[in-house]
């Protein structure tokens, strides 16, 4: 009698039919987080090239006190009145290639008042001054302000100093990038788009204007006062925007006597959470964007 010997049987068609199929689903499976992983990893040295010129510019508006103008035909130099462009890289002293995206050209769209502006720090901070504090509704500011660029947050457009963008690894703008109208979106799920943006409250703070602080409406029903290395004791009357600071006290009675809040981290996760135009609500109680 016979016996067949196992051990030294092969592989039938089938069991092998199924080992290259799970082979093939692994191979998928890692290729596709690969090519996630790379993506994640193009997109994260884009974005720090253009943090690096962020950075060039704040420190180009503390030694000159005005945003440069943008470059309208690639020489790397401002040119007068131009406002969206790509970088001006020869006066913030970097290179061709330091402005050069991973994935495509950078662009500079630059608030027209900051880059109009005269050499003065008196001037830009009573200017950046006025853009943050007062409301973001255009018609409560001064008609001479120019509000653009702007940045897209659902059905609010928030103004903000400059933007720098450029495409993703599709090498594609979004329409409402692409469309010259100065506003752009950053929460499209169908566009990659790189869109990164300075707040006047920012560059306020970073050029030596002051503390960076946010503008709150008080929506509490009354008045509230508030004390901080600006202010012995000021009052504000309810539905009246009023400066929160890093070390700002507010008190829910008009005397700043009792028991204070210190709203600025709350202003400044509620800010984030919303729109980032450093404009926020209080109610007496919490804060909420504006």
């Amino acid at each position: 009698m016979f016996f067949k010997n196992k051990k030294n049987q092969g592989l039938t068609l089938l069991e092998m039919a199924i080992v290259l199929v799970i082979i093939g689903v692994v191979l998928g499976f890692s290729f596709g987080i690969a090519t996630k992983l790379k993506k994640l990893s193009l997109e994260k040295k884009a974005k720090n090239k253009i943090e690096i010129i962020k950075d060039a510019l704040i420190a180009y508006t503390k030694i000159y006190y005005h945003l440069p103008y943008a470059d309208s035909d690639d020489d790397g130099t401002p040119n007068q009145n131009t406002y969206n462009g790509t970088i001006p890289f020869k006066v913030l002293k970097l290179s061709n290639e330091d402005v050069r995206g991973i994935f495509s050209k950078i662009h500079y769209d630059v608030n027209n008042d900051l880059a109009n502006i005269s050499n003065s720090s008196k001037n830009i901070c009573l200017l950046l001054d006025s853009f943050i504090y007062e409301p973001a509704d255009s018609s409560l500011k001064p008609q001479t302000l120019t509000n653009l660029p702007q940045i897209k947050n659902g059905n609010n457009n928030v103004s903000v100093a400059f933007v720098l963008y450029s495409t993703g690894i599709d090498k594609v703008f979004s329409q409402e990038n692409s469309d010259n109208d100065r506003i752009y979106e950053t929460n499209n799920s169908n566009s990659d788009d790189i869109v990164i943006w300075e707040t006047f409250s920012h560059l306020y703070e970073k050029i030596g204007c002051g503390d960076e602080y946010y503008s709150a409406l008080n929506s509490s029903g009354n008045s509230i006062s508030i004390k901080d290395s600006h202010y012995d004791c000021k009052v504000y009357a309810s539905n009246e925007f009023f400066p929160v600071r890093k070390d700002t006290k507010v008190y829910n009675n008009s005397n700043c006597t009792g028991q204070s809040q210190e709203l600025f981290w709350n202003c400044a996760k509620s800010d984030i959470d919303g729109d980032r135009d450093t404009l926020v609500e209080y109610d007496g109680n919490n804060v909420t964007d504006y």
